[in-house]
């Protein structure tokens, strides 16, 4: 089962990839929200059992499959996160090197979460969390200074 879903999102991710790079924006379904609305609505909420539970005295297997889930959500966050907003600041961010780095980081940072959860490892799953933390800073810096 671990290495199914591993294998499921690892293959969903590497689709979603190549079939964007291979398109031009008029080729997918425009994100219809700002980056900001999918930060604060989907990516914010899905960090938070990654956070919380890296430090949890105790996990249980709820909690485990809580992290598994919200790490997947992550990961699926990560490539509407790379596709751009809808307002034109957004969709210039595409131009940046940067913003697909930053993408590619969040992914592969979500990607962690999810082993660091199949695995139960708990240090992983804290290295993974302290890792994005990192990263949002990171990314926040140079995209969205204000970003709370």
């Amino acid at each position: 089962m671990r290495h199914s879903i591993i294998l499921t999102v690892a293959a969903t991710l590497g689709l979603a990839a190549a079939t964007a790079a291979a398109q031009s924006p008029g080729d997918y379904i425009p994100v219809p929200i700002t980056t900001s609305a999918l930060m604060l609505d989907v990516v914010s909420p899905t960090t938070n059992p990654i956070w919380d539970k890296s430090y949890a005295p105790e996990l249980t297997d709820a909690d485990w499959d809580e992290v598994k889930k919200a790490a997947s959500q992550l990961l699926t966050a990560a490539t509407l996160v790379s596709l751009g907003g809808s307002d034109a600041a957004e969709k210039g961010w595409l131009d940046a090197p940067e913003w697909r780095q930053w993408s590619e980081t969040m992914a592969a940072t979500g990607m962690a979460a999810l082993q660091a959860a199949e695995a139960q490892d708990q240090t992983a799953l804290a290295a993974a969390g302290d890792s994005l933390v990192e990263d949002c800073m990171g990314c926040h810096v140079v995209f969205d200074p204000t970003a709370r």
